[in-house]
């Protein structure tokens, strides 16, 4: 994609997607719903920022122009996936710092 350099395009689960990060500081995702799916036409963007705790929170938005049930349905499962993503790093990390020494300097 000459568009936007470093971007990974692919298509899974009724989406085109466009990935795009900054490791180890942000990432975004980027989807356009196809045919397949039954809130055609809708796109939605998922962006994942690493906090100076070390946890990455997870934060989706979305615009729908199809069944506008369908698009709620969506956005529900995909702020549920954002709390999932975001208290799975949470857990990652607290783990992370109990199995340190109290003498390793922090994130």
């Amino acid at each position: 994609m000459q568009w936007l350099p470093g971007a990974e395009r692919s298509e899974e689960g009724g989406f085109e997607l466009v990935k795009l990060e900054q490791p180890e500081r942000w990432r975004v995702q980027i989807a356009f719903t196809t045919q397949a799916h039954p809130a055609h036409p809708a796109a939605t963007i998922r962006t994942f920022r690493k906090q100076v705790t070390g946890v990455w929170t997870a934060d989706s938005k979305g615009c729908g122009y199809g069944d506008r049930g369908q698009f709620t349905i969506l956005m529900a499962d995909m702020k549920s996936g954002d709390t999932e993503l975001t208290n799975a790093s949470r857990v990652e990390v607290e783990r992370a710092k109990k199995s340190r020494s109290i003498l390793t300097p922090g994130p």
